[in-house]
């Protein structure tokens, strides 16, 4: 995971209706819900929030991250050893957090403890991808 091969994500620093938002940003009622449908993910992509590296969450968002149908991993991070993984990605809406279930993208673990991951563009407006504004704890080995 050399450094030129990812683009870094600062949510603190991007503007509206672009890239995921943190699991803890709701949007403001004069503001329209977050839409991901068309941007053109193009590469790899790190996330990074107030100076450290975060992941998409692995359990249900039930709100926040600046949308109606928050998105988040349906399964575990890989470790570096497994190298890139094709994980389900689920939204959820109308209180099932797996509502919708269409979306994969590749995740990837790398040396020193953050991953990588090449979203893919959603089905639709009020589908937003999530970032968990927490460190990462676990270990990749």
């Amino acid at each position: 995971c050399p450094s030129g091969h990812f683009t870094l994500l600062y949510f603190t620093l991007l503007r509206r209706h672009f890239y995921p938002k943190a699991t803890n940003y709701t949007v403001p009622h004069s503001q329209d819900p977050r839409c991901d449908k068309d941007l053109n993910w193009d590469g790899w992509y790190r996330l990074w929030y107030s100076g450290m590296s975060v992941q998409m969450p692995e359990t249900c968002v039930n709100s926040g991250c600046g949308t109606e149908t928050p998105l988040w991993l349906n399964g575990p991070h890989p470790t570096v050893d497994e190298g890139e993984v094709t994980q389900k990605v689920c939204g959820h809406y109308k209180e099932d957090c797996c509502y919708f279930d269409k979306i994969s993208l590749l995740v990837k673990a790398c040396p020193g403890n953050y991953y990588i991951y090449k979203f893919a563009s959603t089905p639709a407006c009020s589908f937003a991808y999530c970032a968990g504004i927490y460190l990462l704890k676990k270990c990749f080995y």
